[in-house]
């Protein structure tokens, strides 16, 4: 995914690394909190 905020880029990928965390789903949690 192409971000303009690297800190967006990174907290998505962190998040998606998770086991059952896609990176639509850590999007949405990044968005959110």
């Amino acid at each position: 995914m192409d971000f303009k905020s690297r800190l967006l880029e990174k907290a998505v990928e962190s998040l998606s690394s998770l086991p059952g965390i896609g990176k639509r789903t850590a999007l949405r949690l990044v968005l959110i909190y």
